[in-house]
């Protein structure tokens, strides 16, 4: 039997083999319907797998800032810069300007423009960049 397999017998008796694959990819030969062919061939092939976790803000400071004024976002699994960006959404959408990002702070700018309203409430998020508005 192959490792990590589980055989029973139906009541009419051919044997069904069941198979839990916790990480890898399936792989079976081109005959497959042969059993024999089962004991000889590799039926799971190990690949590493790769969990990522959401990036999760814990604090936002300082919690009042004007135009042109710095943020810093302390968090984990922030991740790197690389194909995201910090932005602030309420009444309008605005990316902000980041000066540095690790895993667990990104520091970064309100930018001084019209799109940004003074004494609006604004949420700061991590989307990707090129997104739609």
């Amino acid at each position: 039997m192959i490792p990590g397999t589980h055989q029973r017998r139906t009541r009419n008796g051919p044997v069904v083999t069941s198979l839990l694959l916790i990480a890898g990819s399936l792989s079976l030969p081109a005959s497959a319907a042969d059993p024999s062919l089962l004991k000889t061939q590799p039926l799971i092939s190990p690949t590493a797998i790769k969990i990522v976790l959401p990036p999760s803000i814990t604090s936002v400071s300082p919690t009042c800032v004007k135009k042109g004024g710095t943020l810093t976002v302390l968090g984990s699994n922030l991740g790197t810069s690389s194909g995201r960006a910090l932005a602030i959404s309420g009444p309008t959408h605005v990316d902000l300007t980041v000066a540095s990002w690790t895993t667990n702070q990104i520091i970064a700018s309100v930018p001084n423009t019209t799109t940004v309203q003074a004494g609006k409430t604004y949420n700061v998020g991590i989307e990707n960049t090129g997104h739609a508005g």
